[in-house]
């Protein structure tokens, strides 16, 4: 096992995963109340332009078109966000990946949620990473992800060093349960099927 993880994210104390949680708590709070000004401002450009749109103006039409759309997805985000308040992850792993040869953390919840365009501090339970949560042990294994330029799938193999399940209630850490620890424990697995069950019937 590398020392690097050994000595960072498969050690991670409770205190350690409760300063995640405020921080990933603070990002969706920001983006509820950011999400909730754009998606207030663009109805009011859509109201807008309604009141003054003319059938033989096709250039308002394009822009209300392309705005009604935007407005669409950031009225998602925002759902998205304010459901997780209060639980914005169940699940986490850590893991090696062999091809780019580095240790990726990551926690998994019913939707994404970002900082920004390029940090993630939770990745969506359907992308093709959190294959690894639900259908592989630790130790070596692969995940099937989109071959971009191909109408095909390709296997990233992994080595899974960590499978962890949270238990969190209204923005508090409550518990949570590492694999390696308690393999073939029924509390896992209630859990595990538990928010695979909740996901697949909320999303």
């Amino acid at each position: 096992m590398d020392p690097e993880v050994k000595s960072t994210a498969l050690k991670t104390s409770k205190r350690e995963e409760e300063a995640y949680l405020a921080r990933t708590l603070a990002v969706v709070h920001d983006n509820v109340e950011n999400y909730g000004r754009e998606v207030a401002r663009m109805q009011a450009n859509i109201d807008e332009m309604l009141e003054h749109y003319h059938d033989n103006d096709a250039e308002v039409y394009t822009i209300l078109n392309n705005t009604i759309t935007l407005h669409d997805h950031m009225k998602r985000a925002l759902a998205r966000n304010e459901k997780a308040m209060k639980k914005p992850y169940f699940g986490r792993i850590v893991f090696r990946d062999e091809a780019l040869n580095k240790t990726e953390s990551l926690y998994i919840g019913r939707g994404g949620i970002s900082k920004d365009t390029t940090h993630w501090m939770v990745v969506d339970w359907r992308a093709p990473v959190a294959n690894a949560y639900y259908e592989n042990g630790l130790g070596k294994c692969s995940y099937p992800a989109p071959d971009s330029g191909h109408n095909a799938l390709k296997r990233i193999k992994i080595d899974l060093k960590m499978k962890r399940t949270y238990e969190i209630e209204d923005g508090k850490l409550l518990d949570y349960y590492d694999s390696e620890v308690v393999t073939n424990d029924e509390l896992l697995t209630k859990y595990l099927a538990k928010n695979k069950q909740a996901v697949l019937e909320k999303s």
